[in-house]
């Protein structure tokens, strides 16, 4: 019963998708990519029903470009390759079921592209690798980049402008005695080496008269955090403060900035008061008040 019920909605959803394009319903480029990313779901649970678990193989093949780069749009691994000199490639880890069809999109540049399809074979190869041949890159197939949904090998990073003179500085302080590109970069390189310990915890800096971005979570629309910030193993409080408006609708504490932190130069510790805290208080119909909660980070005044 239950395969029916799926093999119906796949059809249905196969149909109405069919319908508006012969009757040139206009559906932007997203719009397409959505409803292809639905299909492909449906696919893969079809496939389950059927017996056939999904599994992970590599599309090989040629371009005849050199040096070209060569991806797969929503690819559960993200992985992207280069054509050796002789425009041969291996695209690895994409999710094999029958039928699986798989938009490989080919570029010498990161501006245009080719999109070239290849279909999977209806049984798992034994090598593990499906042999896509030569593929054909049609001009008439050429895509703009910039926007296309679906590419995955990269994501963008946005620079955090708001400390960019306390990066400045440090980068000014690390690499002052280097006189050469490359001492520079190794000395970078050594410095951020040292950044990253998983058993050690986390800090927050801040320069002396700075800020910081407050974020908190209930479980009810308006609450309030208040921050007490002490030296470590003391109770007494160095600053105390509240974040100025609640939660929004969904009991997350919209962003805001402290005010100025004007303390002395060292390490610092982070309690907090929850009001309408995310723990339930047995003794009461609501939510308990969380009160003096020390956070598992601290925070650096330099």
């Amino acid at each position: 019963m239950r395969l029916k019920f799926i093999s119906t909605r796949l059809l249905l959803l196969s149909l109405i998708t069919l319908i508006l394009y012969f009757l040139g319903f206009p559906l932007s480029a997203h719009m397409r990519h959505k409803i292809r990313k639905i299909i492909t779901k449906a696919e893969i649970t079809f496939s389950k029903l059927r017996g056939y678990e999904p599994r992970l193989i590599s599309i090989s093949g040629s371009t005849g470009v050199p040096g070209a780069h060569v991806q797969a749009l929503d690819s559960r691994s993200g992985w992207a390759t280069f054509c050796d000199i002789e425009g041969r490639f291996t695209l690895a880890d994409v999710l094999w079921y029958p039928g699986a069809t798989y938009d490989l999109v080919v570029s010498t540049d990161d501006d245009k592209g080719n999109i070239v399809e290849v279909r999977a074979p209806s049984s798992f190869p034994a090598s593990g690798v499906l042999d896509a041949g030569t593929l054909s890159l049609n001009s008439l197939d050429e895509v703009d980049l910039s926007d296309l949904p679906g590419i995955n090998s990269f994501s963008n990073q946005y620079f955090d402008l708001a400390n960019r003179d306390y990066y400045r500085s440090i980068f000014d302080e690390i690499t002052r005695a280097k006189n050469t590109d490359e001492e520079k970069i190794d000395a970078i390189n050594d410095y951020m080496a040292t950044r990253l310990n998983y058993n050690e915890t986390r800090l927050n800096h801040v320069p002396a008269g700075g800020r910081i971005r407050l974020a908190a979570a209930g479980i009810l629309a308006g609450s309030n955090v208040t921050y007490h910030i002490r030296k470590p193993g003391s109770d007494q409080d160095e600053l105390t403060f509240s974040s100025r408006g609640g939660g929004n609708s969904n009991c997350v504490l919209d962003e805001e900035e402290s005010p100025p932190i004007n303390l002395a130069l060292g390490l610092y510790e982070v309690f907090v008061d929850l009001h309408d805290g995310n723990v339930l208080d047995p003794s009461r119909d609501g939510p308990a008040f969380i009160s003096n909660r020390v956070l598992g980070i601290k925070l650096e005044v330099r």
